[in-house]
């Protein structure tokens, strides 16, 4: 899906919103395809942040500086 957008001529994102599969390593291979893409200062929003593995995506952020 990320690259579909990048193909229809997306450029740097400064607004992501993050909502794909809660479970397992999902939400932070959903945090990996979207940073390629972002502005050096996006900003992402979580859907169900409170919800599983999702923490593990906001994490990835941080850990992606």
């Amino acid at each position: 899906m990320v690259e579909a957008l990048v193909r229809v001529g997306a450029k740097r994102w400064l607004l992501i919103l993050v909502d794909g599969h809660h479970k397992g390593d999902a939400p932070c291979l959903d945090v990996e395809a979207v940073m390629h893409y972002s502005a050096d200062t996006p900003m992402l929003l979580f859907y169900d942040l409170v919800s599983g593995y999702v923490p593990a995506g906001l994490g990835a952020t941080l850990n992606a500086g």
